[in-house]
């Protein structure tokens, strides 16, 4: 690891790579992990010629073939004499002490009952919640199937222009359209899912006898509330980050600024929020699953798709024409006034559940 890092840092100061483009670190290195192989050498003694062109505009010095096959191989030879070192020692270590072969690890003892894993969070419903929907064959699709449609959203229209690639600007308005539609697919996803993830988080415990029971623990009803919902916004954040690698593709590919990214996220994060936060709140409004799902969906709806919303947002950060994008941003203030609008009506259903739970009857 010293070796290659020593390697890259000579390559990057010969090239002056700390003042060219910060995609071509990458290249350099892979170059230098590649030096630490006998490839370089091997083809150097074949080719001379290349070798004199190669070592030159890496490392800035002239050295001969040969000479770095010496290199190669001294360092090889070193590497051997070590291990080698290391390994005899080791056996007169073990035939001086025959007995470490039979020495075991220290374990922690165990009492039963007492075993050592991970005691979960502090609310005990976030750490059930965890628990038992990572287990589920549910949450399994569903993280499946939005691998896919994320997939989708961002290669689609990267393979209807693979014709394209091989022109830098055409690359970067292609990573513009993948990160324009993959943006959307993924404020679609959350808003298609986030509420029928928790529209029977409350409904079910209800249907299975089991809100009785933790009615009657020391948590309050906004504590079992929170645990539902931040169990919901794990497993959603799950559900979102195979889109991580294709936003860094993007962003490899001048498709999208850091800001964007980062821009993007923040908004998926807040969507995510809401959207489970409306879907726990009718869960725990509404007696039918049925109906808290319909409302849950309803109003949901009513947030993405409404002027102002998350779609309307996510257009504007994503958009691939500057002048729609420079339009959408003028009406910032028409998403602060929505925005304080849905933050009053949250606090009102977050109220109610909280009243539903404490004092409905079970």
């Amino acid at each position: 690891a010293a070796t290659a890092m020593a390697l890259w840092l000579r390559m990057e100061n010969v090239q002056n790579g700390w003042n060219r483009g910060w995609e071509e670190h990458t290249a350099r290195v892979l170059q230098s992990l590649n030096l630490l192989t006998p490839v370089p050498a091997l083809f150097g003694l074949a080719a001379p010629a290349w070798w004199d062109r190669y070592s030159v505009q890496s490392f800035g010095l002239h050295l001969p073939a040969w000479g770095m096959a010496l290199i190669y191989v001294l360092f090889f030879t070193l590497a051997a004499v070590f291990t080698t070192w290391l390994s005899a020692r080791g056996y007169l270590a073990l035939a001086e002490a025959p007995e470490r072969l039979e020495t075991r690890p220290d374990r922690p003892i165990e009492e039963a009952g007492e075993e050592y894993y991970w005691k979960g969070f502090r609310n005990p419903v976030w750490t059930r919640d965890i628990r038992t929907r990572l287990r589920s064959k549910e949450t399994a699709d569903f993280i499946f199937f939005t691998s896919i449609a994320v997939a989708a959203g961002a290669f689609i229209p990267l393979v209807m222009t693979t014709n394209d690639l091989s022109d830098p600007l055409r690359t970067a308005q292609s990573a513009k359209q993948v990160f324009f539609w993959l943006t959307m697919t993924l404020v679609a996803i959350v808003a298609l899912i986030t509420p029928g993830l928790t529209a029977d988080a409350i409904t079910r415990e209800r249907s299975l006898g089991t809100l009785e029971l933790l009615v009657g623990t020391t948590l309050r009803p906004r504590e079992i509330l929170m645990g539902k919902l931040l169990g919901a916004i794990c497993v959603m954040l799950m559900l979102i980050s195979p889109s991580l690698p294709l936003f860094g593709l993007c962003y490899l590919f001048h498709g999208a600024s850091g800001t964007q990214v980062v821009q993007v996220y923040a908004l998926l994060l807040i969507t995510l929020t809401i959207s489970a936060l409306i879907g726990l709140t009718q869960s725990a409004i509404n007696s039918r699953s049925g109906m808290a799902r319909f409302w849950a969906y309803t109003c949901t709806a009513v947030l993405v798709a409404f002027p102002g919303g998350p779609f309307w947002i996510a257009a504007a950060i994503a958009s691939t024409d500057p002048n729609t994008r420079q339009q959408l941003m003028q009406s910032a203030g028409v998403s602060a006034v929505i925005g304080l609008l849905w933050a009053f009506v949250l606090v009102l259903f977050w109220g109610n559940a909280c009243e539903q739970i404490e004092y409905s009857e079970y």
